[in-house]
């Protein structure tokens, strides 16, 4: 608590230790008051646990390996690119993404199925008739 009758935390949570008589926010198991966000918070417990990620591109998070940003687990459980659905996504709009799985931080634009690429961008198909060729 903080002062008379103001708190920094829920009335739910405040909680006032008789012996230190300071006056604090009290969290269920595994989480901790953040003061300058005013709610309580997972605690990461992988600086304290002998957990070695050793994959690449993952990393240690709340106790456990997971892909780093940008990255996704696949069917043999390895960090793979997943850059397309991210705002790093630099295909234009007529443009499929696709992620290079060899060069992790590259993806192919592909045009959609009505454009062809005009060495810049895609652009859409304009069939034209040849004379002669239609009856």
């Amino acid at each position: 608590s903080k002062g008379f009758g103001k708190t920094d935390c829920p009335a739910e949570k405040c909680r006032f230790d008789f012996r230190t008589k300071i006056g604090y926010c009290d969290c269920s198991k595994d989480l901790y008051y953040n003061y300058e966000k005013k709610q309580c918070e997972n605690i990461d417990n992988c600086p304290f646990m002998d957990i070695k990620c050793t994959k690449p591109f993952e990393e240690c998070k709340m106790g456990a390996c997971v892909c780093i940003e940008n990255f996704k687990r696949n069917d043999k459980q390895d960090c793979i690119p997943d850059f397309c659905p991210s705002n790093l996504n630099p295909c234009g709009e007529n443009e499929i993404c696709e992620d290079v799985l060899d060069e992790p931080v590259r993806v192919n634009c592909i045009c959609n199925h009505v454009f062809t690429f005009d060495c810049k961008t895609c652009q859409k198909v304009i069939k034209c008739s040849v004379p002669g060729l239609l009856g």
